[in-house]
């Protein structure tokens, strides 16, 4: 018997053939290996699409869905859309993960069953620099928050989980 996937990763990609391999490779080396990865292409016009492809034949986790050029939101709403697990992971196609995020989330997850919404600092890293990012006030902190109280402190989309039926009770992206 297949074992089900614990959390479907969405990768909206979009003219990304520079990054998409570094992006799935940090999601392939996850400590936590029950994944969904759906990819959704958003009518790249560049090899995107083809690396996609490549990179699937490689990985039974990897499902690529092509859509016409639509925006990134809605390229977001077809990956949750496609997903089956009870909670999703957003991952950029431009970004990568810690090889143990997706182990420090799930164990998050069940340690707050109550919570639909998992948010994590992240590090921007630039030609020059990179910049730990973290609201002020909430250093080495792990717990509920408010997020009605604290809307502009977190918002990375790739730092981002949440329980599938919490999303589709929202407006979804627009």
């Amino acid at each position: 018997m297949e074992k089900q996937a614990k959390v479907s990763i969405i990768v909206p990609v979009y003219n990304a053939e520079d990054y998409i391999k570094k992006c799935i490779s940090s999601i392939c080396t996850q400590s936590v290996s029950e994944l969904q990865i759906i990819l959704v292409d958003d009518g790249s016009t560049d090899n995107s699409l083809e690396i996609c492809r490549q990179l699937q034949k490689n990985d039974n986790r990897i499902e690529v869905f092509h859509q016409e050029n639509q925006g990134v939101s809605v390229a977001r709403n077809r990956g949750v859309e496609e997903a089956r697990c009870e909670y999703v992971a957003l991952l950029d196609g431009d970004d990568e993960w810690h090889p143990d995020y997706l182990k420090i989330m799930t164990k998050h997850i069940q340690n707050n069953p109550r919570c639909g919404l998992f948010l994590c600092a992240f590090i921007a890293q630039g030609a020059s620099r990179s910049i730990y990012c973290i609201p002020k006030g909430f250093e080495n902190y792990q717990g509920e928050i408010n997020l009605f109280h604290n809307v502009s402190l977190f918002g990375q989309t790739s730092g981002t989980v949440l329980k599938k039926s919490v999303f589709n009770r929202t407006h979804r992206y627009i």
